[in-house]
């Protein structure tokens, strides 16, 4: 199928570790094992009063963010030691679900043609100067969902994720670089002149004004990075909770949108019983029902049986492994309204943009299983994107 990923382990692997309890690994100690880990770091944390740095115009001169920005050193090795390992794909995989750079976004006289941008804009870059592409995928699908509206939903996109940025976390050198590409990428667009290098830097630096080069977005900070509190204005994300087991549960909600309205999806992939597994591996006696300590927290977890697909309400972040992708669905807002899949990842033939069959027929390996392994992938339908009237 032309959307059926390199190798699906590895496109599972770089996205958010959604164990969340546990993202330093499970350390066992009888007689109650200490699954525990460095709990996630705070949520975002919101002042009452925001003291903003004074407004600044700057004129950039150059035509590319390497030779407009300095210090772009700060945007790359935060969070990579000497025992950071990261899955990279070949090089013509890369060439493949890329473009040039310094190709200009095509621009038009009602916008641009949305389609063409969307189909070869994916998380990856050809750019040495970047090094977050495998954690990008929530930026990606943020900036692809204003894309269909024009350049100038884009631009208000980067107004408020902006404004986000700075009240919800301290300036420091790196993410004063990330503000001032941000702002080199705007003007680009105002003017006309935006490359696709120049997106894929929009989404690098939204990526590390929040986090590091080798973490993604945390599920519960996914829908705030995808629609910023200031986005109220242009439309609204409709919260959907919705967990789909095949393609049909997915084009059932698929088929219901309007025209411009869109689906935040995320692919999960879970392992099931992996605390269970951890145990067996250090020599101790599984039962089926145990009690583990999970950040000085004692709970009672569960072996669930897996020879046939789990439901998504029987999901256990206490017991079960569950790595997760964000992608998009699109209503085009036209006569013929097709519903097309945006998948940033990297793809077998290097398209992002995927006309959906009506019966969700070509996108079966989302909903994929292995039994044996207790290893199954489930669609969540996080919410749903409805531009303002007007706007779409």
């Amino acid at each position: 199928m032309p959307h059926t990923h390199d190798n699906d382990q590895q496109h599972d692997q770089q996205h958010t570790h959604q164990q969340e309890h546990n993202e330093g690994g499970h350390s066992l100690f009888p007689p109650a094992f200490n699954l525990g880990g460095d709990s996630n770091p705070n949520p975002i944390q919101r002042q009452e009063t925001i003291n903003m740095p004074p407004t600044t115009v700057t004129a950039y001169t150059g035509d590319s963010v390497e030779s407009s920005i300095s210090n772009l050193d700060r945007m790359r090795g935060q969070g990579a030691g000497a025992n950071s390992m990261t899955a990279s794909y070949t090089d013509e995989a890369i060439e493949r679900n890329t473009t040039d750079p310094s190709q200009r976004l095509p621009f038009n006289d009602s916008g641009w043609d949305a389609n063409e941008i969307l189909n070869r804009l994916g998380q990856y870059d050809r750019m040495a100067s970047t090094d977050s592409d495998s954690q990008r995928c929530v930026q990606a699908v943020a900036i692809a969902s204003r894309i269909p509206r024009g350049p100038d939903a884009v631009i208000s996109y980067i107004g408020s994720i902006t404004l986000d940025a700075m009240m919800s976390r301290e300036i420091n050198d790196r993410r004063r670089t990330a503000l001032n590409i941000i702002d080199y990428v705007k003007q680009r667009i105002e003017n006309r002149q935006a490359t696709y290098g120049d997106m894929s830097w929009l989404q690098e630096a939204v990526h590390d004004y929040y986090y590091d080069d080798v973490s993604g977005t945390p599920d519960e900070q996914v829908d705030n990075q995808i629609q910023p509190t200031f986005e109220a204005l242009n439309s609204e994300m409709q919260s959907m909770d919705v967990w789909c087991n095949n393609p049909g549960e997915l084009m059932t909600h698929a088929n219901a949108l309007n025209g411009g309205e869109q689906l935040v999806i995320s692919k999960w992939q879970v392992v099931f019983n992996t605390a269970f597994d951890q145990v067996a591996e250090q020599g101790f006696t599984v039962r089926p029902r145990m009690q583990v300590e999970i950040n000085g927290r004692l709970v009672w977890i569960r072996q669930i049986r897996t020879d046939t697909r789990p439901d998504p309400n029987d999901i256990d972040l206490n017991r079960d492994t569950q790595l997760g992708h964000q992608l998009l669905i699109i209503k085009e807002n036209n006569e013929g309204g097709a519903l097309k899949l945006y998948e940033p990842e990297v793809t077998v033939d290097g398209n992002h943009l995927i006309t959906l069959d009506s019966n969700g027929g070509n996108i079966t390996n989302y909903f994929t299983e292995q039994p044996a392994f207790g290893i199954y992938n489930y669609v969540h339908i996080r919410g749903k994107i409805v531009p303002n009237a007007g706007l779409n």
